[in-house]
């Protein structure tokens, strides 16, 4: 997307957290075995888009990598029996006496009851890609108005350790 009222050299910058925060993202998810069907992994994405305070970074993803990233709680309703089946077929998991949508419906009630523990990708991969990556995103930045995007990550991430030098 082209930047009308902000300098490309900082929207680049933009774009490189981007960037970076996705490839987190993805090792994340490998690194804790999140990968069943590959589909989270594979709908990573960003873009920047401009605000009315500027440039910004948006991070997409299916939405059920909310579920992966929060957990459920033990008691919440049934997660959808149609993408159990889904994930069961995709596994070529053996039903035994049992029809797939009744492994399916067993599964989500279980889900259901007992909950799922949280593997928490989004906010690591964005603490990690700010903090790791901070002299490169600080490169990028100063060729287009460093301060802006110093002050964009310090306001957005207050616990980084990006700084202006």
């Amino acid at each position: 997307m082209k930047l009308t009222n902000f300098n490309e050299d900082l929207a680049k910058a933009f774009g490189l957290l981007g960037e970076k925060i996705t490839d987190v993202m993805v090792d994340e998810l490998v690194s804790d075995n999140k990968i069943a069907t590959g589909n989270l992994i594979q709908s990573i994405r960003s873009r920047v888009e401009e605000t009315q305070e500027g440039p910004a970074t948006v991070i997409e993803f299916a939405q059920y990598g909310v579920y992966v990233d929060q957990g459920r709680r033990p008691g919440d309703k049934m997660p959808p029996v149609q993408a159990i089946e889904s994930w069961i077929s995709q596994r070529r998991i053996k039903t035994g006496t049992f029809t797939q949508t009744q492994l399916a419906w067993a599964i989500a009630k279980s889900i259901a009851k007992k909950g799922i523990k949280a593997s928490p990708f989004i906010d690591n991969s964005i603490e990690y890609a700010i903090n790791n990556f901070s002299d490169e995103l600080a490169e990028a930045g100063a060729k287009g108005g460093m301060e802006d995007f110093v002050q964009h990550l310090q306001k957005t991430f207050p616990d980084s350790k990006v700084t202006q030098s």
